[in-house]
């Protein structure tokens, strides 16, 4: 079972300790704008959203563990990525990080 995240003190996101499994070489880091909220499970805070690359402006799927996020906030997502076999493409999110405007 996987560990519920929620906002530590001061409403910032929590980051994974490396007992979690995490391995920094394989770590992918991007900023993104969230287009919108595809699904959030809101007891655990499990989600799934469409995201725009602020690099390229490609459009890219996401998902994980965090506290609510809404279409037009931007982030630094820090994570992996794989692939859903029915969906594809996915940023596996690790560790989010909000952008200040």
């Amino acid at each position: 079972m996987q560990e519920t995240q929620r906002p530590g003190p001061g409403g910032g996101y929590p980051t994974p300790s490396p007992s979690r499994g995490m391995k920094d070489e394989n770590l992918a880091q991007l900023t993104a704008e969230i287009e919108r909220v595809s699904y959030r499970n809101e007891e655990n805070g499990w989600t799934v959203l469409k995201a725009r690359n602020c690099a390229d402006d490609t459009q890219l799927t996401a998902t994980g563990h965090f506290a609510a996020v809404h279409p037009g906030e931007q982030f630094e997502f820090i994570g992996t990525w794989g692939r859903h076999p029915q969906y594809g493409p996915q940023f596996k999110i690790e560790r989010i990080v909000p952008v200040r405007p």
